[in-house]
């Protein structure tokens, strides 16, 4: 019986990283200069398509974050949460306050790579 549960355990510790991950762009979105680098280059070593409209995004400099680290991307005058599950922080702003974010010389030459 303790076996079971021991099980249980190890594959709920197992699954629970799966469903803490955020989207991309909104760990992109949190990271430092130095960590934003960092996400750049492993996403150069491992592309996915599902990145390209965020990598758009950054290079066209649509993508914004709002006070609670929430990442934005601008279309057509307007802003769209990346990640519209992502749990909002009770201070979430509105729509309209989300601030571009800025990108590095180093950030922009790792994202046209």
């Amino acid at each position: 019986m303790p076996s079971y549960f021991y099980r249980l355990i190890l594959a709920i510790s197992l699954l629970l990283p799966f469903a803490a991950q955020a989207s991309d762009a909104g760990d992109f979105a949190a990271a430092s200069s130095s960590r934003q680098a960092e996400l750049l280059e492993a996403w150069a070593a491992s592309p996915v398509p599902e990145r390209i409209e965020l990598l758009e995004a950054l290079r066209d400099g649509r993508v914004a974050a709002d006070s609670s680290k929430r990442a934005w991307i601008e279309n057509n005058d307007k802003y769209g949460a990346v990640d519209a599950n992502a749990p909002a922080a009770a201070d979430a702003p509105t729509p309209d306050e989300p601030r571009k974010l800025r990108l590095n010389n180093r950030l922009r030459g790792l994202v046209d790579t």
